[in-house]
């Protein structure tokens, strides 16, 4: 509680405050070679990791990649339902 750490994750048993990217080896790893749509990505991620992270949070930690050139927009379905966009890994 000392901290404020925007993210904390239980690590061996004890809660420990983690940088904000750190799952997004989660979402790099599970990357597809092809062209895929935000929503189901993030609900893939979600079946078979049960961390406790929310779609939110993926959404958010996709978005950073987004902006830091990792990932790209291929097609913006419905800028109203942004977990629509397709997106591609570079």
């Amino acid at each position: 509680m000392v901290e404020n750490a925007p993210l904390r994750a239980i690590l061996n048993g004890r809660l420990t405050s983690v940088p904000e990217n750190f799952y997004d080896f989660i979402i790099m790893n599970n990357l597809p070679d092809s062209d895929f749509i935000m929503a189901r990505f993030i609900g893939k991620l979600l079946g078979e990791y049960r961390l406790g992270i929310s779609d939110s949070w993926y959404a958010l930690r996709i978005e950073k990649m987004i902006e830091e050139n990792k990932l790209i927009v291929v097609e913006e379905k419905d800028p109203s339902h942004p977990y629509q966009k397709v997106l591609r890994k570079v």
